[in-house]
């Protein structure tokens, strides 16, 4: 990720609250940056999941941020404010490698949950059964 990369998505977690799509004029989010890079840096964001956009023109962008992108910006914010960030191109590709990776599901997490939902589902009818016995044995 780059400068203008890291700087916009810096502004984009300062200017918007919540994960509600906001329309937002570009001057205010592009303060401090060069233009000619802001359309590649957003391209770069939307492209990673860190932000999604609903619709962009010249002067206006409709977008909202997601939680990888608060995530990453707040990751972000603090290396700048640290001092740790010198501006480089590596310092934005270790803050997205070190961000949590999804969990991806193999053989029994797969199956897992069927089977738990059969044995649960046999029980509930087995004690929904025992009780309509019941409540028919005691009416008649």
């Amino acid at each position: 990720m780059n400068q203008a990369g890291r700087d916009l998505l810096i502004n984009l977690d300062k200017s918007l609250t919540g994960f509600n799509y906001a329309v937002l004029d570009l001057s205010d989010i592009t303060q401090g940056l060069d233009l000619s890079d802001v359309g590649e840096a957003i391209d770069m964001l939307t492209s990673g999941g860190f932000i999604i956009v609903k619709y962009r023109d010249e002067d206006q962008i409709c977008l909202c941020i997601t939680r990888a992108g608060r995530t990453l910006a707040a990751r972000l914010k603090a290396d700048v404010d640290s001092g740790i960030d010198r501006g480089d191109t590596d310092s934005g590709e270790q803050q997205i490698a070190a961000l949590p990776a999804s969990r991806e599901k193999k053989g029994w997490d797969k199956i897992k949950n069927v089977v738990i939902s059969a044995v649960v589902g046999l029980f509930g009818g087995v004690i929904g059964g025992a009780i309509i016995y019941l409540i028919m044995g005691a009416v008649a």
